[in-house]
């Protein structure tokens, strides 16, 4: 069967994976209307393969028909490494009705779901925060560096400055808050707090929900709460702004600029984002999305099928058939299914893309891998069918 009848031809499950939660869509199709599940998030210090199997478990309690279709599971997810190995996640996925997976770190999907075609940058804001600048030859990726060492202006950061807050109002060492009724009555004593959060297995994800109390508190007029939702805003702005200068993107160009995430629904902050990036880069412009989340099959055509386009995304299409087709075969089925040889594995991708649309939900089945450092920039790396580097390798 050919690349382009196998990605017709098989179910699509596309895979939207963040800290907080999980999100599986299946589009209108073999198994009758859409349906989503929404299952646990990734915990990015912990293996992959094992979690997506719990999500998937969730998946066909609700659905029993996925156990017996063979379908394609295409993933965009939190804490995947440029180096993520595919292979233990589809042997995982397996029992569960799966014979492909396609995986990508969220950056790219969330990118490509954005913006599509166009250079600019793409800010994702949820638990955590990454931003992803493509420009006509370089691609930046900024902060996303986790809860612990990065992520500023995410929900975490602001549940976590929220929860900073009151307890310097209950110390004395800071301004009354009305975070300390909205936030300090979760605990039945403030004091023990902290014990309580560090044994919580979910700390991240609780932590970040506390980031609608804080928007909500400054909506409501709070000064505290107000002063942290600006400073998000500015950090997020300065990630953005940072992104679009790493990759050699000007005024001049005209760069679109996607804010994506809960955090981008305060309006307070995204009103001060839009404002502050239409002082420091006039050109920007802040667009409307094309979808959010995952990447759209469209894009994927745009992008890859045709690299003449001049995209960077696409030059890197080019650059990964010529740098790796002395590995091994174009084409090579192996008996479990997962497609190997680099660019078989980019063909059957891109056509799954270009055929089968999934709205908002379409996981983009390329990683962007950051070359070394003698090396122009990044460049097109691996698939997630096992496509790179000829043994299963996801960039």
């Amino acid at each position: 069967m050919s690349d382009a009848e196998l990605s017709k031809s098989s179910p699509v499950l596309a895979v939207d994976a963040g800290q907080s939660s999980t999100r599986v869509r299946c589009e209108s199709g073999p198994w009758g209307p859409g349906w989503i599940v929404t299952s646990s998030g990734v915990r990015t210090a912990l293996p992959l393969a094992q979690q997506f199997a719990t999500v998937m478990q969730d998946v066909v309690t609700t659905h029993p028909e996925v156990a017996e279709s063979e379908c394609t599971v295409a993933i965009g997810s939190s804490g995947a490494r440029d180096d993520e190995d595919p292979l233990p996640v589809l042997q995982a996925l397996k029992p569960f009705g799966v014979s492909r997976v396609l995986l990508a770190h969220d950056s790219i999907t969330s990118y490509l779901g954005a913006l599509g075609d166009q250079l600019g940058v793409v800010t994702a804001s949820g638990t955590g925060v990454i931003t992803l600048a493509v420009g006509r030859h370089n691609v930046a990726r900024v902060d996303g560096w986790g809860y612990i060492i990065g992520d500023a202006g995410s929900a975490f950061w602001l549940g976590r400055h929220g929860l900073d807050a009151v307890m310097r109002a209950h110390d004395g060492r800071g301004e009354l808050t009305l975070l300390s009724d909205t936030i300090g009555n979760d605990f039945d004593d403030i004091e023990a707090a902290y014990l309580e959060l560090h044994a919580d297995p979910l700390m991240v994800s609780r932590i970040a929900r506390y980031s609608a109390k804080v928007t909500a508190a400054a909506e409501a007029g709070d000064h505290v709460s107000r002063d942290i939702c600006m400073r998000a805003a500015r950090e997020l702005v300065h990630s953005t702004v940072t992104g679009l200068r790493q990759a050699k993107l000007t005024d001049a160009d005209c760069p679109a600029v996607g804010l994506l995430g809960g955090v981008m629904k305060s309006q307070l902050i995204h009103t001060a984002i839009v404002e502050e990036i239409s002082v420091t880069m006039p050109g920007a412009r802040i667009v409307e999305l094309l979808g959010e989340g995952l990447a759209l099959g469209a894009a994927a055509d745009l992008l890859f099928a045709d690299p003449r386009r001049g995209h960077p995304v696409a030059g890197f299409g080019q650059d990964h058939h010529r740098a790796f087709q002395p590995l091994g075969p174009v084409h090579r089925q192996q008996s479990d299914g997962l497609r190997i040889g680099p660019a078989g594995g980019a063909h059957a991708t891109l056509l799954h893309g270009a055929h089968k649309r999934i709205g908002r939900e379409v996981a983009a089945p390329v990683v962007l891998q950051r070359c070394r450092q003698q090396r122009p920039q990044v460049g097109l790396h691996g698939l997630a069918l096992g496509g790179g580097r000829g043994g299963g390798k996801a960039g």
